[in-house]
């Protein structure tokens, strides 16, 4: 068993509940990578599996897919147990326009954007070199989290003149990728999510034909 080396995350003060209202609370959400219900393999047979096993417990599907001409046919037949399926996409040429929006409408002078890409570097080294996620999720909990937004949807992240802020210039190694790190975390962690007691990802979904107790998961509940 892998022994988590990152530091204790730090939880923001319990307020009100502020999820997606169009999707059911449930018991389990699991977050499938352009697999289940969409393509048959072994991984999708193994969650319904899991899920055909447990009829008395709930779930989601949080489905990571590409863009809207990804595989969208339920090839499995949900079970009554699974309450939905929400699919996000994660290209950008599905949310060109809100990357394409103005600097204007970040509302930021050249100081105060230069802060918070310096603001941003400091949270990726302290998650690199210090094993410590707080920094990241207190700026995403400041800047990003819908609850208390402090920037446009996705203008801040996919903002080339932020980019340029971080790694700069252009040509330099790791500028395109840096860019689409930050774009597709910020379009995997805006907007509303469902809730659920327990967040699963993929590769640590237990044993199939395995009866489970909400204690075998674990995860990050929406801020």
């Amino acid at each position: 068993m892998t022994e988590n080396t990152y530091k204790d995350l730090i939880l923001p003060e319990t307020g009100p509940k502020y999820t997606d209202p169009n999707y059911p609370d449930v018991d389990v959400a699991i977050v499938m990578e352009s697999t289940y219900p969409f393509l048959k393999g072994g991984v999708s047979a193994v969650v319904h599996d899991i899920i055909t096993t447990n009829p008395d417990i709930t779930f989601g599907i949080i489905h990571i897919s590409w863009d809207s001409n990804s595989p969208n046919e339920d090839l499995y037949g949900m079970p009554q147990n699974v309450l939905w399926v929400k699919t996000i996409y994660i290209s950008l040429e599905e949310h060109r326009d809100g990357f394409s929006l103005p600097v204007r409408e970040l509302k930021m002078n050249s100081k105060q954007r230069t802060a918070a890409c310096n603001e941003i570097i400091d949270a990726m080294l302290a998650l690199s070199e210090d094993s410590d996620p707080n920094p990241l999720w207190s700026i995403y909990d400041r800047m990003f989290s819908e609850k208390n937004r402090e920037y446009p949807r996705v203008g801040f992240a996919g903002h080339q003149g932020v980019h340029a802020g971080l790694l700069y210039p252009h040509e330099a190694p790791g500028y395109e990728l840096l860019g689409r790190l930050l774009a597709g975390s910020h379009l995997l962690l805006t907007g509303l999510r469902p809730l659920a007691r327990a967040y699963a990802l993929r590769p640590g979904l237990p044993r199939p034909h395995h009866r489970l107790r909400l204690g075998d998961w674990c995860g990050r509940s929406p801020r």
